[in-house]
Order: structure tokens, then sequence, then C-alpha cells
């Protein structure tokens, strides 16, 4: 699955596909460029916690279990963003993970990002599609309402909230 829109920042524009072995010099360095604010509200891994077998798991995950997509400015050995979804044994729901860099925020990477996953799990048969989204993160539950997700409240006093699309009935 390859996806190819113009955007300003990048004269090739931006391609969605499936990460890669070889995407892991980009993925380190996607990971030590993000904010602390954007790492906080997106759970993302810390650089410093990340091993070699850490790497070629994020770059080369079983398909059977996961499905991750990169947005990466065509031409170049950069990721803007990565939207993972991490299957239940089932294969019936999956948690989507979605964390754009924060100089790529606001450009409809993002969007771009979730509406290629959401669409590679309706074609894998994917009924259910969920994640936790802090309770303050304002943007991103804006965000995943404009995609058809609903939101419900983990627990009373929970910091997170529950967010879910039902992909087929």
């Amino acid at each position: 699955m390859v996806v190819t829109a113009p955007t300003e920042a990048a004269a090739g524009g931006i391609v969605i596909r499936p990460i890669r072995p070889e995407d892991g010099e980009a993925w380190l360095a996607f990971l030590g460029a993000l904010s602390p604010a954007t790492r906080f509200k997106r759970a993302a891994r810390r650089l410093e916690d990340m091993t070699p077998e850490g790497v070629r798991a994020a770059t080369d995950p079983d398909p059977r279990r996961e499905l991750a997509l990169v947005a990466a400015p065509q031409g170049a050995n950069e990721l803007c963003g990565v939207a993972r979804l991490l299957l239940a044994d089932d294969g019936l729901t999956g948690e989507f993970l979605l964390v754009v860099a924060d100089r790529w925020q606001r450009r409809g990477i993002g969007g771009r990002l979730l509406d290629a996953l959401l669409e590679e799990a309706a074609r894998r048969g994917v009924a259910t599609v969920e994640g936790a989204v802090l309770g303050t993160n304002r943007g991103m539950l804006e965000f995943v309402r404009r995609r058809g997700f609903a939101v419900e409240p983990l627990a009373p006093k929970a910091i997170s909230v529950h967010v879910v699309r039902h992909l087929r009935v």
C-alpha cells in the first residue's frame, strides 16, 4: 500500500506505507526528535529505552499481531508519523496508537495515517478499533471523534478515556 499526496513540506509528497526493517535508523531518529509533551500525550517510547531487539520488533512487526504504517517524505530517509494497530488474539479487535513528529503536526498527516490504518484493518476483517487517549488531550479527542470514534470514560477519576470505532457489524 502506497498513498501519496503533495504537501508544503515535501515537494515530492508524503508516502503512507508499511514500516520496514530498513527503517531502524529513521525510527530511532523519529523517537529522539519527539518533544516531551508529544511523548507524554502519545505514551511514546523513550529513545533511551530502545534495545536492538526493540528496534527490530518496531520495524519488522509480526503481521499476525500488528499492523504498522509510517508517513515518510517521498525520497527521504525520515519518518514523520507512525500508526500501529495491535491485534487481539482473535484478530477482530485492535488497539491503535498514533504519533506524528512535532514539526509535522497539524498538516493532515495524522488523519491520513489513521484513515489508512482503519482501511487496512477493515480489509483484514478487524471489527473494532479502540484506544486510550488522555482526557486532557482535547485535540486528539476531537480528531478521533471526526473519524467516527465514540469517546467513553474508562473509570471514575481515570486520566484516560476509551475511544472505539466499529468497522463492521
